[in-house]
């Protein structure tokens, strides 16, 4: 049962400090450390040199890691704490960045992304839970929202920081950029040290405990109760296509623009930045209408919407379509990860809400792992990346239609 009313963590001040911290970590560990290979990209394939192919298998190996991490992640974070778990991956993440900043091949950039994949994993899970033991549930999307949100001030950083460091007449500048990443990484690791809390004084015991001491998960007993909890079947389908399809877009995004629209990186890299900062304030947008109108209902919406964004993208003659494709992106991007999170909330309770947005995130991480491959693939087949995006726009479309599911299922707190 979801304790919402008296806890005193959803009162304490203190809250928000601890939001920004995730928020910090976030930026890091998912903006910089994942989100600044879609604009590296272009100069990674020249100087080590990536086919287009290689390229999506080195995106591939990063998600793989990711989901590796994703599920574990959840768990190490209930049985050894969130703030532990989040700051070893932070170091995990600062690490993984200078080894790919030194890649000089296509096996040693795969090598280095997946490790930076398993980082991440550790840091993003234990994070957004974290805050969701802190909010109460008309405030838990909201929050959810400004912690995902750190993914959008990665992406503009990117935007801005990587065309500074490789261009098309130096693209053996891009090792610089990841070095950059990394001393961010390194620095919002001295961030959650200092910040960083498990719970307020006073908080109530985690239920389930003997005694107040800390519950011991059991991931075999918990994975089968998790699938017969009603709704979170058809959930977790729809989050592994969003995980499919956001980043298909996501990644080939610069590389379609420059390989096959004309842009050049500076263009290029300008309107990713403006992605990123218009994508800020996705999640807090989607949280709070989640928040008001009902999970399933939002997300339902934001699916059909990040539809046409792929689909306008693949299919676009001129500039201005791919501009609109780009700001129906950044208007839902990153609300997902954010109402999911709230979602998991709502159906286990904020306590084991660590535990089953871990699993959620290993199903949206097989998504994400499978999807540069096979649009890396198609792109080698087809000689393009649009196949890629109208495959991604289907796939949204699909999950929109699961969700419907989620609410027949569940009518209370994700109408």
């Amino acid at each position: 049962m979801n304790r919402s009313g008296p806890d005193p963590q959803f009162k304490d001040p203190y809250r928000f400090a601890l939001m920004g911290a995730a928020m910090c970590a976030v930026v890091a560990a998912i903006g910089l450390a994942r989100f600044g290979y879609t604009m590296i990209l272009p100069f990674m394939e020249k100087t080590l040199p990536l086919s287009k192919e290689q390229g999506g298998l080195v995106a591939s190996a990063n998600l793989s890691g990711y989901l590796l991490m994703s599920l574990v992640s959840g768990f190490l974070a209930a049985r050894f704490g969130s703030k532990k778990t989040i700051l070893f991956g932070l170091g995990g993440v600062a690490l993984s960045l200078a080894a790919t900043a030194l890649a000089r091949d296509f096996g040693g950039a795969l090598a280095a992304r997946f490790f930076t994949g398993l980082a991440s994993g550790t840091v993003n899970v234990p994070a957004v839970a974290l805050v969701s033991r802190w909010f109460g549930a008309r405030e838990r999307g909201l929050a959810s929202g400004v912690v995902v949100g750190g993914t959008s001030v990665g992406l503009a950083i990117s935007g801005l920081t990587v065309p500074l460091f490789a261009s098309s007449t130096a693209p053996q500048g891009w090792p610089g950029a990841w070095l950059l990443f990394g001393a961010v990484a390194a620095g919002m690791f001295i961030v959650g040290l200092f910040v960083l809390r498990e719970k307020p004084a006073g908080a109530v015991s985690v239920p389930g405990s003997a005694a107040g001491r800390p519950q011991r998960p059991r991931l075999l007993a918990a994975i089968p109760a998790m699938l017969a909890t009603r709704g979170f079947p058809p959930l977790a389908l729809a989050y592994f296509l969003y995980g499919f399809s956001y980043i298909v877009y996501a990644t080939f995004f610069v590389n379609f623009l420059i390989r096959e629209r004309g842009f050049d990186s500076g263009a290029a890299g300008r309107l990713w930045f403006l992605v990123g900062l218009a994508s800020a304030a996705s999640g807090l947008l989607w949280g709070f209408v989640s928040d008001r109108i009902g999970r399933a209902r939002s997300l339902a919406l934001i699916y059909a919407l990040l539809a046409a964004a792929y689909g306008f993208f693949g299919l676009a003659r001129v500039d201005g379509l791919l501009v609109f494709s780009g700001f129906l992106f950044a208007l839902c991007s990153w609300s997902v990860p954010a109402v999911v999170a709230a979602t998991a909330g709502d159906i286990l309770g904020s306590e084991r809400a660590s535990m089953g947005l871990g699993m959620l995130t290993f199903c949206f991480g097989l998504g994400q792992a499978a999807g540069p491959t096979i649009a890396g693939l198609l792109a080698g087949a087809t000689g393009s990346y649009a196949a890629g995006f109208l495959l991604a726009a289907s796939l949204s479309l699909a999950g929109g239609v699961l969700l419907f599911f989620v609410r027949a299922e569940r009518k209370g707190a994700i109408r």
